[in-house]
């Protein structure tokens, strides 16, 4: 039986983006969405599983109503304050959660790189995080940019982000790492969307009938 997605910020880039992908992929269906009309809920009712790509204030608006119909949730919003992130954490009790500040399984792969390699750490001077997006992107730095600073911070004393915000870029993070005498840069450079309307619904559906929990990209690949 096909996965019944409903997005949450369905008239927005990425849940065009979604649409797109789930119309190629047969074990999903489009359910429903909402833009920002919270009549558009009832177009949700059939959906296993919700995705939202929209903003803090739209997001935690819904967030009753999903606690309250018990709908699995996959988030991709960012900049929330920790007031949101509280929210988020305590209907998790309720209700299975992911939240990724990026779906792509590039970026997830060098999480857990930077997890587990273990040779020179201690020889790192400092790190420098230089993350590029288009103009309309609204949170400075990005949500991805903040979680690597957050992971290098644990082994590295100085991570510095950049942000570079122009035209038609989709999303590029460099992590350019120094040495004594030499420098190190890993890069992921995403060319489309289409990229995080994958890992979205590949969070969906390993998301699809787990426990109530906060999940994490890394730990569901």
């Amino acid at each position: 039986m096909p996965i019944k997605i409903g997005i949450i910020g369905i008239s927005g880039t990425m849940g065009q983006a979604l649409q797109e992908e789930i119309l190629e992929k047969p074990e999903f269906i489009l359910s429903g969405g909402v833009r920002r009309d919270r009549e558009e809920l009832s177009s949700l009712e059939t959906a296993d599983v919700l995705i939202d790509f929209s903003h803090p204030g739209m997001l935690f608006s819904y967030l009753p109503w999903a606690l309250d119909h018990k709908k699995p949730l996959v988030i991709g919003t960012t900049a929330l304050s920790s007031e949101n992130r509280k929210e988020m954490t305590k209907a998790s009790q309720e209700i299975p959660i992911l939240w990724s500040a990026n779906f792509s399984m590039g970026i997830a792969y060098i999480r857990d790189f930077l997890q587990t390699c273990p040779h020179k750490k201690n020889e790192i001077v400092s790190c420098d995080i230089l993350e590029s997006h288009h103009s309309q992107k609204k949170d400075k730095p990005s949500g991805t940019a903040l979680q690597l600073q957050k992971d290098l911070s644990s082994f590295i004393p100085l991570v510095t982000i950049h942000s570079i915000r122009a035209p038609h870029i989709v999303g590029i993070h460099e992590i350019i790492f120094h040495f004594a005498h030499e420098t190190l840069t890993i890069k992921h450079e995403a060319f489309s969307r289409k990229v995080f309307a994958q890992g979205a619904l590949f969070a969906a559906k390993q998301l699809y009938q787990k426990p109530p929990k906060l999940y994490t990209l890394e730990e569901l690949l």
